[in-house]
């Protein structure tokens, strides 16, 4: 059987906390280890992330590199919102003999076994998973998952309870692109993902998310660490959102 090879990206500062975890992850993939490789982006920290990444390297389980995140304006000013600076980075990092890239956030906390296999089968250019609070208490990332520009519901997605592939606008957290809807798009400042994925789509490819295929992301609200909003004056992005009742496109493979 023909395995591709798979480049995993990760963004990460002072996440001690998540590492046991996000190795565990990885460790627990059913995807062949020698067809898989990391690549880290690091801000400064304080705690022992660095450490815990050269003994996880030193391991040996799976081709870790480890960079320091570049030198950036929009990066210093808006963090993860003006990341773009990062995400570029992860486009150089795919080498030709890589097939696919998984962008993989550090603090998940439960991932499916198979979960590689499972979005490459999809067929699409860019396939996500859904992505839940633990316990199922809200869909993490619900200002990102987008249709129409509209925001996920956190508690009634649209899609919710259904057993294929939709249409989406933007995704995050978690998903698998092909190497051309990675490399190919242009990324700019500020709000990365929303760039990359419209740039993606006018290119004509393909992004959808699976609301079948569950990850779990840490109870961030449970430990006190909140993410707003952007300022306004950085998106055109509105703050409505779509629940199950919003009509969805469904994916086919052979569209």
């Amino acid at each position: 059987m023909h395995f591709p090879k798979v480049l995993i990206v990760t963004m990460m500062k002072n996440s001690e906390r998540w590492l046991p975890l996000y190795f565990k992850n990885l460790q627990s993939l059913s995807y062949p280890k020698k067809r898989m490789r990391v690549h880290v982006e690091m801000a400064p920290s304080q705690d022992r992330t660095f450490e815990m990444l050269k003994e996880f390297k030193d391991g040996r389980i799976m081709d870790l590199e480890v960079y320091r995140e570049p030198v950036d304006d929009w990066l210093s000013r808006g963090g993860v919102f003006a990341a773009g600076a990062i995400w570029r980075d992860f486009q150089e990092a795919v080498s030709k003999n890589d097939h696919y890239v998984l962008f993989f956030d550090v603090d998940l906390v439960q991932v499916p076994k198979d979960l590689v296999q499972r979005l490459m089968r999809i067929g699409a250019d860019v396939t996500a998973p859904y992505i839940w609070s633990e316990g199922h208490k809200h869909f993490f990332d619900n200002y990102v998952y987008r249709i129409e520009n509209k925001r996920f519901h956190p508690f009634n997605p649209p899609g919710m309870g259904l057993d294929y592939p939709i249409h989406v606008d933007s995704v995050g957290t978690c998903f698998l692109a092909t190497k051309d809807a990675w490399t190919r798009p242009e990324i700019t400042d500020p709000e990365p993902y929303f760039s990359w994925a419209r740039n993606a789509r006018a290119m004509g490819f393909t992004i959808v998310a699976c609301p079948f295929i569950e990850v779990f992301h840490a109870d961030l609200e449970k430990l006190g660490i909140l993410h707003y909003p952007p300022p306004r004056e950085w998106s055109d992005h509105g703050d409505g959102w779509i629940d199950s009742s919003y009509p969805v496109r469904r994916f086919k493979k052979d569209e």
